[in-house]
C-alpha cells in the first residue's frame, strides 16, 4: 500500500539513517565532553570537525560521480579512491598543521583518516548505486557508534586523551575501507564494468556544491579557535549538540537527495546547477566569516563570550 511504499523509500530509509547518526554524534560528543579535560576536548573537536570537513571532500566528488554512471567495483576506481584521498589528506593535513597548533601525531591521523573515508564513501556509492542502502548508509554513518564506544572506554579508563579517542575514530575508518571492497570484490556479486575515468569538467561543479555546503556545515567551529581559544571551541562544542544534531544531518541528507535524484537525470541536465548553488552558498559562508573576523577583536574583552 502507500503508506508501505513511502515508509519503505530510499528518501525515508537515508533520512532516517542520517537522523539516527546525528543523535548518536551528540551522544557521543556529550559523554566526551563529561570524560574528558575542558583542553582534550576542544582539541578533539577541532580535530574532528577537521575530519568531518575533510572526508566528504576527500572523494573530490568521485563518490557522487560513481553514482551517475555506475561503473560497479572496479579496481581501477579503487586506485582512482586512493589517489584522490592521498592528495586531499596530505593537503588537508597540512594546511591544519599551519593553521592551527596540532600535534604532528593527529595531523597523521587526519591524513589517515581522509584517505580511509574516501575509500570508504567510493565504495559506499557502488552499493548505493546499486540500490543497497543499508550497507551504503552503515559504511559512512558506523562511526558514530564508534565514537560512542570510544567516549564509554574514557568514562572507565582514567588518563585518555584526545589523540587516543581520534586514533580509535581513524582505524575505525580503516577498518570500514577494508571491509567495503573486500565485500565489492569478492562477495557483493555486482557486476564490474571495464575500467573507467570520471571526467573533471563534470566533477568540479559537484565539488564546488559540496565545499559550500561542508563550509555552512562547519566554518563556525573553524574559525573559533583563531578567534578565541580551544577551551572556546570546546564550551562552543558542548552547546552546539543539539542544533548540530538536527542542521548537519539536514545537510548531509539533502546531498543524499541529490544523489538520489541523479538516477533519474541524465549528468548533461544537471551540470550547470551546482556552480550556481555553490557560488552562492560559498559567497554567503565567506561573507559571514569576514564579519565575524572583524567585529569580534572590537568587543570589549568581557563581552567575547561563548
Amino acid at each position: 500500500d502507500v503508506y508501505k511504499r513511502q515508509t519503505l523509500s530510499p528518501a525515508i530509509k537515508v533520512a532516517t539513517a542520517f537522523s539516527m547518526g546525528g543523535a548518536a554524534s551528540a551522544l557521543a560528543n556529550l559523554l566526551l565532553a563529561r570524560h574528558l579535560s575542558t583542553l582534550e576536548f576542544g582539541e578533539f573537536s577541532l580535530v574532528l570537525t577537521i575530519a568531518a570537513f575533510s572526508v566528504v571532500l576527500g572523494p573530490l566528488s568521485l563518490d557522487e560521480m560513481v553514482l551517475r554512471h555506475r561503473p560497479g567495483p572496479h579496481p581501477s576506481l579503487l586506485r582512482s579512491s586512493l589517489l584522490t584521498g592521498a592528495v586531499a589528506g596530505m593537503l588537508i593535513a597540512a594546511l591544519s598543521g599551519l593553521i592551527y597548533p596540532i600535534e604532528a601525531d593527529l595531523l597523521v591521523l587526519i591524513a589517515i583518516t581522509v584517505v580511509a573515508a574516501s575509500v570508504t564513501r567510493v565504495g559506499a556509492s557502488v552499493y548505493q548505486s546499486e540500490r543497497k542502502f543499508r550497507w551504503s548508509l552503515w559504511l559512512v554513518q558506523s562511526q558514530n557508534l564508534t565514537l560512542i564506544l570510544a567516549a564509554i572506554f574514557a568514562g572507565i579508563f582514567a588518563g585518555v586523551t584526545a589523540t587516543t579517542i581520534f586514533s580509535v575514530y581513524a582505524l575505525h575508518w580503516v577498518i570500514v575501507a577494508v571491509m567495503a571492497w573486500v565485500f565489492l570484490r569478492r562477495y557483493s556479486g555486482l557486476p564490474t564494468s571495464p575500467a573507467w575515468q570520471s571526467s573533471w569538467s563534470e566533477r568540479a561543479p559537484l565539488f564546488g556544491h559540496t565545499v559550500s555546503l561542508q563550509l555552512f556545515a562547519t566554518l563556525d567551529r573553524l574559525m573559533i579557535p583563531g578567534l578565541l581559544s580551544i577551551e572556546s571551541l570546546a564550551t562552543f562544542s558542548v552547546l552546539m549538540v543539539p542544533p548540530a544534531s538536527v542542521v548537519e544531518p539536514a545537510v548531509l541528507t539533502s546531498v543524499a537527495f541529490n544523489a538520489l535524484g541523479t538516477f533519474s537525470v541524465p549528468p548533461e541536465a544537471t551540470s550547470t546547477l551546482p556552480p550556481t548553488v555553490s557560488v552562492s552558498l560559498t559567497c554567503s559562508v565567506l561573507v559571514a566569516s569576514m564579519s565575524t573576523s572583524f567585529a569580534t577583536p572590537g568587543l570589549p574583552a568581557d563581552t567575547v563570550t561563548v
